[in-house]
Order: structure tokens, then sequence, then C-alpha cells
């Protein structure tokens, strides 16, 4: 999405392209920089990994820096900052760009349904006023913000232990979070680390079918322990009257074959009801 955002905003300036022996290096919970020669060159990411990378050379933000990050903060967006490695020991930012999430359109009555059966709980990269305004909207109670992804995994394996626990996530900095999960859901638009390590994939990128898919999921266990009673109830009951000699064989075989109809037809009804399309 960040980088649609920008490829639409600054269509219209020309591009150039990388030089050959240029490569991107990710740094999950920071940002990229692009090397040449193993050498970094360009920076883009989040203020504090600038401010570090400032700090390590001796250097600190500009006051116009400092100015637009304490803009981005009272306003609760995010931002991401573009800086130009000049040298080993000299880091010049040379602009910030100010970001702002718009919630999905359903993502409120979705998030309101799903509040009512379970304890969710938002991790997140972005900083603390940004997290707590979009808690807020969501009516969530409890959030954590200013997560790398570490400690995202963290804080959903010490979930793990406690109860079962569900990881819905589509950027990278998921991806460690969604492998630690009991089950990690991402969508088909996501990064594509994230959905390698996702156990379900939603096609349509709609919140809508994350509370059809637990529905679906809640349904399906209901009827495995409704099937599993009526198998043990049917033949708990027979088998001692086949034993006994009360019923001929013809008539055994018959009554097992209904056992098996009536847990077939059971799951049929599961399945005319639970459909995502």
């Amino acid at each position: 999405p960040v980088v649609s955002a920008f490829e639409k905003s600054f269509s219209h300036l020309p591009s150039f392209p990388f030089p050959s022996e240029a490569s991107v290096r990710y740094l999950p919970g920071k940002g990229v920089q692009l090397l040449v020669e193993d050498r970094p060159v360009w920076l883009a990411g989040s203020f504090s990994w600038i401010e570090e990378e400032l700090l390590r050379r001796s250097q600190e933000l500009s006051p116009e820096m400092k100015d637009f990050r304490r803009l981005c903060e009272q306003s609760m967006r995010s931002a991401v900052v573009l800086a130009h490695c000049e040298s080993a020991e000299h880091l010049q930012p040379l602009a910030a760009f100010s970001l702002e999430d718009a919630l999905r359109e359903d993502a409120v009555s979705v998030v309101g349904n799903l509040g009512n059966r379970m304890h969710l709980t938002i991790l997140s990269g972005d900083s603390n006023e940004h997290v707590r305004r979009l808690a807020h909207q969501l009516q969530i109670n409890e959030f954590r913000a200013e997560q790398s992804p570490e400690q995202k995994r963290d804080f959903v394996r010490q979930s793990t232990q406690r109860e079962i626990t569900l990881m819905v996530g589509d950027g990278i900095n998921d991806s460690v979070a969604l492998a630690a999960a009991d089950t990690g859901i991402s969508f088909a638009g996501g990064a594509s680390l994230a959905l390698h390590h996702s156990d379900v994939l939603l096609l349509n990128n709609r919140l809508a079918d994350l509370e059809k898919m637990i529905s679906i999921a809640r349904s399906t266990r209901r009827k495995i322990l409704q099937n599993l009673f009526l198998a043990f109830a049917y033949n708990g009951f027979l088998i001692p009257i086949a034993f006994g000699g009360f019923i001929s064989p013809f008539l055994g075989a018959v009554f097992m074959s209904l056992s098996s109809i009536t847990v077939i037809v059971n799951s049929l009804f599961a399945g005319r009801r639970a459909t995502i399309r």
C-alpha cells in the first residue's frame, strides 16, 4: 500500500534505473537500504531508525526534521524518511513523508463482532499515539505500539501458552508472528513473506471473510463433536444387541450403513451453511 501511494503521488516525476550492481536490503521494523557494491547509499524508513543511524555517526536530525516528526506524532500519522549516505561517516536526510492509514470499510463492524466472541489485541510498529487512535476507533482495549517483528513474535508465543491464538497480518513485519501463532491468517494482497508463513489465505482481501472463516471453523468443530457423539451412541447401543444375537447379520449391516449415512447427512448440513463467496 505504501509503495502504491508513492507511485500515484510521484508518477509525474522522471524515474531513474538502479545501477546494475545495486541491491536492496530490507530491515524488518526499520526500513530499506539501497546498496551499491555492498555499501548503503539510500535509506528509507522510520524516524527512529534514521535517528539511530545519525547518532551512530555523531549526527542528529535537523530542526526542520524534528518539527515535522513532532507534527506527525501530534496528528497521529506515520512517517517515512529518505536519507542519502554520502559516505560511511555522513548521512544526509533529504525528505520526510507523512502517511495515514485508512481503515477498511467493514473493519469497525467485523472487529466489533469478533470482539464479542474473543479477546483482541493490536500489535503494531507505528507510534503509540497512532495506534491508540486506531484502537479507539475499533473499540479494542489492549494494544501494543512501536513493536518490532521479534516483539510481536514473543507476544504471540506467550499468548499461545495461555490460550489458542490466532494472528492476522499481511506485512513483512508480521511474518514471524504469523508463524508463531496457532493459526496465522493473511490476505492475498499481502507481502509474499507473510503469505509464506500463513496457515490460511483469504483470497478476496475482505475482513468480512475473516469473520465467516471463524464461524465456519466453529461450526465445523461442532459438527465433528456431534458426529462423534452420534457414532458412539449409535454403535454403543446396537453392538451389544448384535452380540446378543437379537438381530440378524443382514439387519446389522443395514444399521451400520445407517450410522454412516447419519454422520454424512449431518456434515452436509454444515457444508450448505458454511460457504465463503
